[in-house]
């Protein structure tokens, strides 16, 4: 049920907003908006990155003094391992740039939003949280687009 609830939200956005919207910048304010007032340091999100990119897996992102300090599998909660050179390395050692904070994430928004040629964005209601973001930065290439799924929010 919850794939597809994802897939539904991915549709309805791709057929909506686009960079040269201003109702995206509208929507991204009221969103960060509503993360700041809450303010949570610590916490922990699901999220998964689509895209042609060297790791896509479902994982959890713990952030602690908004900071991550670790991403986990879904299912051991356990450090997520990725294999390089045979050897079992944690994905947060290797790709540190791919997991954020969510104030961290807001912050790569503005920038993304603005150079994107097209933007689609939806956000939790009651704090603000992104839920699905998708950029395609170039509409005459192939393979740049990019989506980051987030759900799951605990505060702890």
């Amino acid at each position: 049920m919850g794939r597809l609830v994802i897939l539904l939200s991915v549709i309805v956005f791709a057929a909506c907003s686009t960079n040269n919207d201003e109702d995206v910048g509208n929507d991204l304010e009221a969103a960060m908006e509503k993360w700041a007032s809450s303010n949570p340091q610590n916490y922990t999100y699901e999220f998964t990155t689509i895209c042609f990119c060297f790791f896509t897996e479902q994982v959890r992102v713990v952030v602690e003094d908004d900071s991550v300090v670790a991403v986990l599998d879904i299912e051991s909660n356990q450090p997520k391992m990725v294999t390089i050179n045979d050897e079992q390395v944690p994905v947060l050692e290797v790709m540190p740039e791919m997991f954020y904070s969510i104030n961290d994430f807001f912050e790569r928004l503005v920038e993304w939003t603005e150079s994107a040629d097209e933007s689609e964005l939806e956000f939790n209601e009651q704090n603000g949280m992104p839920i699905t973001i998708s950029f395609d930065h170039y509409k005459e290439a192939v393979d740049d687009e990019i989506t980051y799924l987030f759900s799951a929010l605990e505060i702890n």
